[in-house]
C-alpha cells in the first residue's frame, strides 16, 4: 500500500488534483481511495462519491479547538490579548 498526503490552503485545487489522480490510477487498474480529514467542515466527500472514488470523511472538532487554544496562548504570550 502506498500513501499520498495532499495538503494546502482552501480553494487551491486539492480536490481536483486528487480526483484526476484517482482517475489516472483507475485507468491503469490501480485501486485508490480517499480519507478526507478536516477539523472544521467538508463536503468534498460528495465530489469523490460522484466520481466513483471510495471515500471516508473524518471531522475532528477537537483538533480545531486545540489549535484555537494554541493560537490564543501564543498571541497572549506576545502581548496580544485578543483571540486570533
Amino acid at each position: 500500500m502506498n500513501l499520498v498526503i495532499v495538503s494546502g490552503p482552501p480553494s487551491s485545487g486539492k480536490t481536483s488534483i486528487i480526483v484526476k489522480a484517482c482517475e489516472a490510477l483507475k485507468s491503469r487498474n490501480i485501486k485508490s481511495g480517499v480519507v478526507k480529514f478536516d477539523c472544521l467542515y467538508t463536503d468534498d466527500d460528495v465530489i469523490y462519491e460522484k466520481a466513483g472514488i471510495p471515500v471516508k470523511r473524518i471531522i475532528r472538532w477537537s483538533l480545531s479547538r486545540s489549535f484555537l487554544r494554541f493560537q490564543y496562548r501564543t498571541s497572549s504570550k506576545m502581548g496580544n490579548r485578543t483571540k486570533t
